[in-house]
């Protein structure tokens, strides 16, 4: 389940290819952090019901690594579970 949900919680996420500078990496973490915080862009996103909830670049990059160690079985039960909802 955790598997499941873990997808969720991405989003949707911005990536960079590999190679960008840990610095530039860095810049652009903090200016999406930032702009979460504007005043404005909050009070537009309440006026218009739209949840604002940003995870850091940290954090997205754990959670992926984290769902990338899945055992390849777990991956293929989370994939049938999800291919027989109702």
């Amino acid at each position: 389940m955790e598997l499941i949900y873990e997808e969720s919680m991405l989003g949707r996420p911005y990536i960079m290819p590999p190679g960008v500078p840990s610095e530039r990496v860095a810049a652009i973490q903090k200016a999406f952090l930032d702009t979460f915080q504007d005043p404005d862009l909050l009070a537009e996103a309440r006026r218009i019901s739209l949840d604002i909830s940003p995870i850091s670049g940290e954090s997205v990059q754990a959670l992926i690594a984290r769902m990338f160690r899945s055992p390849p079985e777990l991956i293929q039960k989370a994939r049938d579970a999800l291919l027989t909802r109702p």
